[in-house]
């Protein structure tokens, strides 16, 4: 029985890669060739990160999380405090599943390689400690006040997703780092 199944996984492998489209990760659903060698767990998660609606939800909530930041004040009252704190918790999760999907999909190899992951990366362990930190009020205001303004630098997540911005990003870095 081993040698049958091992038989029909070797047949069914064949009959996918006979059906399958050249591109991976196609908008009609088929498994590419690339897909068929790759585990399902893989695969869903980089339909999932690739998805456009996907990256479209993970912009509007960068978006949020900008306006959320520009809602802080000083005087503000505690329960607006903590909404604020509970909202940049779940956003930040949200990033931090986001980061894990993509991690699975790629490899942590091929994830870290790219310059643009590592941005998000830090990113994400940054705003999640803060957070956690300030919830568990082991930051003080002026730190706390100091670092959150950091959070900002999300919005370059935003503007890596606007292709027409991508090619002015790239030479203004030419410009500042010509050497790199």
């Amino acid at each position: 029985t081993g040698a049958k199944n091992e038989a029909k996984r070797i047949k069914q492998l064949k009959e996918m890669k006979a059906a399958a489209v050249e591109e991976p990760w196609s908008e009609e659903g088929k498994m590419s060739v690339a897909d068929v060698l790759r585990p399902p767990v893989v695969v869903l998660c980089a339909r999932i990160v690739e998805h456009k609606y996907f990256v479209l939800f993970i912009d509007v909530l960068i978006v949020i999380s900008l306006i959320m930041m520009c809602l802080i004040h000083e005087g503000m009252s505690d329960e607006f405090e903590f909404a604020i704190q509970i909202t940049e918790l779940v956003i930040g999760g949200v990033f931090a599943f986001e980061a894990i999907l993509k991690i699975i999909a790629l490899s942590v190899m091929v994830y870290i390689k790219d310059g643009w992951n590592q941005f998000d990366l830090v990113l994400v362990v940054f705003g999640t400690t803060l957070s956690i930190l300030e919830m568990t009020g082991l930051l003080g205001d002026s730190i706390w006040g100091s670092l959150r303004g950091l959070r900002s630098i999300r919005i370059f997540k935003f503007l890596r997703s606007i292709e027409s911005l991508q090619h002015v990003l790239a030479c203004a870095g030419a410009a500042v780092f010509p050497s790199l």
